[in-house]
């Protein structure tokens, strides 16, 4: 349930300025709890039932939310629901999350979607400075960062960040085709001559080599995250190369329907692992299946296996797997 104080009111207000501003008046799409406290909110300050969007994951929330408010709520996770939005469909995206970081695809989908986008974010555990430096770099990719605040949470403790990008003014809307699918979330300046996100391979011993993704560089060394196994290290730079090999659409559609088992360790804590308790357990390992190449990428769409009846689960994941990380995990 959201927390209401003065400065949700003022990122409200900041939500209806934007769609005021917009001489076309398109709906605004956002992420309302179960009290439908945005959805009042805007409809106090004019805004008409027909342009005040909705969303919620939670059946039940979407239900109450529809029902308190008279407006019809989308029970969906909203990163989902935007990429399924026309282009420029919106005046405005709000992201009012909890989380402490927003992907790159979701919020380049967002900017798509309408220009204007306004995201609310969690600190608990993380640096300002740092975290700043993180969607800036972010933003940077992707838009024009208008503004960002900072403001007590429900603890009273300054641990919120909320701020605003806007689409570049010399930027067309971006289709779906041109969007790159980003494995992490995170933004390195990329001094060693790699970028975070690229696909390396790591000399390892003897004569093998491993497969992994980067997540931070620096001046002589690259932290990569290996795609067997999860696990994060620093490797000099000496070891590292690009790993440019590309697979023919037949190798990565032959895949499709696989049964992965991925190591539970690769969720970093328990706390993140709490939601597949209905997912059947291997092991150490989570099964999942790979149910189809995400945007035709070479990366794919996950679902859990149910454990009660070994059948793929309705639910999505909001994560992708590349195909050599795949390739790591199916079960032979």
């Amino acid at each position: 349930m959201a927390y209401e104080f003065q400065n949700k009111f003022l990122h409200r207000s900041s939500v209806v300025t934007m769609y005021k501003q917009s001489t076309t008046r398109k709906p605004i799409v956002f992420l309302d709890d179960e009290s439908a406290g945005a959805c009042a909110y805007f409809l106090e300050e004019g805004v008409p039932k027909r342009d005040i969007h909705p969303v919620n994951g939670g059946l039940l929330n979407s239900d109450a939310i529809t029902q308190a408010s008279g407006i019809e709520c989308k029970h969906s996770d909203i990163n989902d629901h935007i990429t399924s939005l026309p282009d420029d469909s919106h005046s405005v995206v709000w992201l009012d999350y909890t989380c402490t970081t927003i992907k790159v695809e979701v919020l380049r989908d967002a900017l798509r979607v309408a220009p204007n986008v306004s995201v609310t974010l969690s600190l608990r555990g993380m640096e300002r400075i740092d975290n700043e430096k993180h969607v800036r770099k972010i933003v940077k990719k992707v838009g024009t960062l208008a503004s960002v605040t900072y403001y007590k949470g429900k603890g009273e403790v300054e641990n919120m960040m909320s701020f605003i990008v806007n689409r570049a003014k010399t930027d067309n809307i971006p289709c779906h085709d041109d969007r790159r699918s980003l494995a992490f979330d995170t933004v390195a300046d990329g001094k060693s001559g790699f970028e975070v996100n690229d696909s390396v391979i790591i000399a390892w011993r003897g004569n093998t080599s491993l497969t992994a993704v980067v997540l931070e560089t620096s001046d002589d060394n690259v932290q990569v995250v290996f795609d067997c196994d999860g696990a994060v290290k620093w490797v000099p730079l000496c070891k590292v190369t690009s790993n440019r090999v590309t697979h023919a659409d037949k190798k990565l559609d032959a895949l499709v329907g696989k049964t992965l088992l991925v190591p539970s360790k690769l969720w970093p804590t328990k706390k993140e692992i709490t939601g597949y308790a209905d997912v059947k357990t291997v092991g150490k390992k989570l099964a999942f299946m790979i149910v189809k190449r995400y945007r035709k990428s070479n990366r794919y769409t996950l679902v859990g296996i149910s454990k009660r009846n070994d059948r793929p689960l309705h639910t999505k994941e909001n994560w992708t797997l590349t195909y050599d990380q795949a390739c790591c995990y199916v079960k032979m």
